[in-house]
């Protein structure tokens, strides 16, 4: 038997069959939320504040702006806070008309321009003041959403309930500690700069960004693979040809699977083509083949793994619905870091061996997986 023919075809069922045009699910919000008072105060919103590019990593964190090209999870939090202010907006990780709207009718009352674009004084006049310092049993459940939304996004084990219980208070000290902060739990000014807008991290560190592979062009449908190597390269610390947050790394995952992997044909990519993706980088590699336990085993050691499964027998939400690519990129507290390329929405899950274990299995002998390092 080709084993490696058996298993390309088996993660072509999978990344073929993911389907596009689908919407995030949003957090139902059970009760209803206090609402914040919005006052007003002059100030000038400046005409620079939409500058090309999402300044994620800005050098100064107190200038950040929320945009289109924002991820997703900050688009999330700044409609989570809109309806915190009494403004309803749809939490749609877009940030589309609606949205806009709603970044006006907050400007208007706080007296700032009125330009629909969440800009460094239209965000400090959002999440500056003592009213969305947010803590232990904050009343507020759409401030409170808006902070998990942001703790999901570096990977902490936490869902958007509006419930700023003991779980999201000590991911909110844990995340203050990891990041240098006084570990109070209360979630100030400066905490809220650096969930939005974290300072960059230093050359060469490793980098937990999702992508999605429905973006990535062409062949998006077929490029679990190729999302995947390049999510793992970032998380290895090398940033691959042509990645760029604006895109989504959308050039990126297409120059590696056309380049890289040279794989210009319609269909899934190889275990060997994958790892053939991390060597370029200067990466070592290996491949296991038909079993799971090597690969979580060499994560858990610090190693990097993209691993093949069904998205039928994940446990996360997903967009997807056969033999499929993720990459596992950490391991810490029992629970695996793990990024997918049809992750509903994009972000980093925290998951257990024994789900990782069962979405493998669902693919019978062909599960298995690339393992890479420095």
């Amino acid at each position: 038997m080709n084993v490696r023919k058996t298993v390309t075809a088996a993660v072509a069922a999978t990344c073929l069959a993911v389907g596009g045009g689908a919407t995030a699910a949003t957090v139902s919000n059970t009760s209803a939320p206090a609402k914040l008072t919005v006052g007003t105060q002059t100030a000038t919103q400046p005409a620079t504040q939409n500058a090309a590019g999402d300044p994620l990593f800005a050098a100064d964190r107190s200038r950040f702006w929320v945009s289109a090209s924002s991820p997703y999870s900050n688009i999330r939090a700044l409609q989570f806070l809109m309806n915190a202010y009494g403004i309803s907006v749809s939490s749609t990780g877009k940030y589309d008309t609606a949205t806009k709207n709603a970044v006006i009718k907050f400007q208007r009352a706080k007296g700032l321009e009125q330009d629909g674009s969440a800009g460094p004084i239209t965000m400090r006049a959002m999440v500056g003041g003592a009213n969305t310092a947010a803590r232990y049993r904050w009343p507020n459940r759409n401030t409170t959403k808006a902070v998990q939304q942001l703790l999901i996004k570096f990977g902490y084990n936490q869902v958007a309930d509006g419930d700023f219980g003991p779980v999201t208070r000590m991911n909110t000290i844990n995340f203050q500690k990891a990041k240098g902060l006084p570990q109070t739990g209360i979630v100030d000014y400066v905490t809220w700069t650096y969930l939005f807008n974290p300072p960059p991290p230093p050359s060469g560190s490793k980098q937990w960004i999702p992508l999605s592979q429905l973006t990535s062009g062409y062949y998006a449908r077929a490029n679990c693979g190729p999302t995947a190597t390049v999510m793992g390269v970032l998380a290895l610390g090398k940033t691959p040809v042509k990645f760029t947050r604006a895109d989504g790394g959308a050039a990126a995952i297409d120059y590696m699977r056309r380049y890289t992997f040279g794989h210009n044909a319609w269909g899934a990519t190889s275990y060997e083509e994958i790892s053939k993706g991390f060597k370029a980088y200067g990466f070592k590699t290996s491949i296991s083949w038909g079993k799971t336990e090597p690969v979580l085993a060499a994560v858990r050691a610090g190693k990097v793994a993209v691993l093949n499964g069904n998205e039928r027998a994940a446990s996360w939400p997903n967009y997807g619905g056969g033999g499929h690519y993720i990459v596992l990129v950490g391991y810490s507290n029992g629970m695996y870091k793990m990024m997918d390329p049809v992750g509903k929405p994009p972000q980093v899950f925290s998951v257990t061996g024994t789900q990782l274990t069962k979405w493998a299995a669902a693919n019978g002998s062909l599960r298995g997986g690339v393992i890479a390092w420095k």
